[in-house]
């Protein structure tokens, strides 16, 4: 079979066709554009354009809309490509550097060529040298450091915060604590309003100590730098058959003066009572706190029997208004 020029041809088109790929294509095309500086300002133009458009559609969102996760990931991309650029920019700054050092001054044969016609080799920096395992390390090193300070501030501010919540809650109950009590004999106990004990285990002078004997030998009440234990006692008449058939009965207990609702838990033979009292959060609204307030109360302090209170909300509870007007009455407490 003879040989035809054609086919040769063909064949060396077809092999150009096919190394002619997309992206051989458009390097090219890009080549092309950038080569005519008004055709590059142009598509530079249009690039932004399109840029803008895609930002207002929300196809393209800033790093502020972002979420946190995208944000760490997006500056995190842009690090690593500015460390490639900036370790791309030494090596190139170290090869125009070692060939101005090393390339032979010009021939007497080209003397004659103008200065002007030659181009200056630029000045970069000098070159760094590479990063050694030793510095991968350490740059390791401070970026687990950097984490970990992260951590332990956002568990400082959550330990803040708790602490903030936990400091409202004491103060609120610092609020409903009103006495204080150290024994220095056996039978016998001193308490105080809200005082200090600054000579414990001696008694001191401050806030108006008073002494209350618990064995009942000497049922009495002194108050020491303070008015007359006659101007404390109440005109209420107290509830004089306290006995076992009123445990789990509802009452009414004096506490420092202000009136509790409260259940009978215990009666002893003295004719004490234990109640379990509830917490107020306003006039004549009470709730049931989360630690139990049981306490015994003198037969004087149990003012009297009263129907079980009314619910107010889903935890808020109230005394019968014509009761609770009452005891106030009694009391001289605001209704």
């Amino acid at each position: 079979m003879k040989w035809c020029p054609l086919q040769g041809v063909m064949k060396r088109r077809k092999i150009k066709m096919a190394s002619n790929t997309t992206a051989q294509r458009s390097r090219s095309y890009r080549e092309r554009i950038k080569s005519d500086p008004l055709k590059y300002a142009e598509s530079l133009k249009k690039d932004r354009e399109r840029y803008l458009k895609k930002k207002q559609q929300g196809v393209v969102k800033s790093v502020t809309e972002m979420p946190k996760r995208e944000q760490r990931k997006m500056r995190r991309q842009w690090r690593i490509s500015q460390r490639n650029r900036r370790r791309k920019w030494k090596m190139v700054s170290a090869v125009n550097s070692f060939m101005a050092h090393t390339t032979p001054p010009p021939s007497p044969d080209n003397m004659s060529v103008n200065a002007e016609d030659i181009p200056e080799t630029p000045q970069l920096c000098e070159p760094t040298p590479e990063r050694t395992p030793q510095r991968k390390r350490g740059r390791k090193k401070v970026a687990k450091a950097k984490a970990k300070v992260y951590r332990d501030l956002n568990d400082i501010k959550q330990k803040l915060e708790d602490a903030l919540r936990k400091v409202e809650k004491y103060k609120k109950i610092s609020n409903r604590l009103k006495k204080k009590i150290v024994s220095t004999r056996p039978e016998e106990i001193s308490w105080r309003v809200l005082s200090c004990f600054c000579a414990d285990p001696h008694p001191c002078q401050c806030f108006g100590l008073k002494k209350v004997n618990i064995l009942g030998a000497q049922n009495m009440e002194t108050a020491l730098g303070s008015p007359s234990s006659s101007t404390l006692t109440s005109t209420s008449q107290p509830i004089i058959d306290l006995h076992e058939g009123l445990i789990g009965s509802w009452c009414v207990v004096r506490y420092d003066g202000d009136p509790y609702p409260g259940i009978i838990q215990d009666v002893d033979p003295e004719g004490c009572a234990l109640v379990r009292t509830m917490s107020h959060i306003g006039k004549n609204k009470f709730f049931w706190p989360m630690r139990d307030d049981v306490i015994w109360y003198r037969p004087e302090d149990v003012i009297r029997l009263v129907p079980e209170p009314q619910p107010v909300t889903k935890r808020h509870v109230m005394v019968e208004p014509t009761v609770w007007k009452e005891i106030c009455s009694v009391l001289d407490h605001e209704t």
